[in-house]
């Protein structure tokens, strides 16, 4: 839920004892492929094999669980298993050899779309969230603007709000659920702030 603190830990050269505890305990590798090699040929159910055998799989390391499938249905029971767990969603891959470039055999399904807008303004909440940021003024690729909600708790969105004018003009990751039929964002949700070093992050 607090996605700024996550990237600052990781993102970390050198940290206290405290600190340290904070990253093994919030920072998780997820390990779902390697190169071997031997050959870049080998086929997908192979590589897995591998990292299977000879990755470690323990509180940081973790081993992406794959499930070979052959129709649409298990795949969305297995993403909504997925999403249930904490997940965006999943990765459909075709079972062939490793390639070293944006390749078509893998495919995001995700229960939503995201894409990155430029922030307009930051508005306070009311009531319990007097002092907080409670949504986000996105400008849509039209020129229009929309409201955003954010996701994070109430001390990110205290932190936010302070932080507004810094925010202002910024890009943010916003995950909604397509357009409605006046071209505003559905169900639209903050997700990620970038501090303005956008073109260094692989980024849809």
């Amino acid at each position: 839920d607090n996605f700024n603190k996550l990237s600052s830990l990781i993102r970390k050269e050198k940290v206290t004892p405290e600190e340290l505890a904070e990253i093994r305990d919030k920072v998780k590798f997820f390990c779902y492929d390697m190169i071997p090699v031997e050959s870049v040929n080998f086929l997908f159910e192979f590589r897995n094999q591998l990292v299977k055998s000879l990755v470690p799989n323990n509180n940081v390391i973790k081993h992406v669980a794959t499930t070979l499938v052959d129709n649409i249905e298990t795949i969305d029971e297995i993403k909504k298993e997925s999403i249930d767990l904490g997940f965006e969603g999943l990765i459909i891959r075709i079972n062939g050899p490793y390639e070293h470039k944006r390749t078509k055999n893998l495919i995001k399904y995700k229960r939503l779309e995201d894409a990155e807008f430029e922030v307009v303004s930051i508005k306070e909440g009311k009531g319990n969230w007097s002092g907080m940021a409670k949504s986000v003024e996105v400008r849509l690729p039209n020129g229009a603007t929309c409201d955003s909600g954010m996701r994070g708790d109430q001390e990110f969105a205290r932190q936010i709000l302070k932080e507004a004018e810094y925010w202002t003009g910024k890009l943010v990751t916003v995950e909604f659920d397509g357009y409605t039929p006046d071209g505003a964002l559905r169900f639209p949700v903050v997700t990620k702030w970038h501090d303005g070093k956008l073109e260094k992050r692989s980024v849809k």
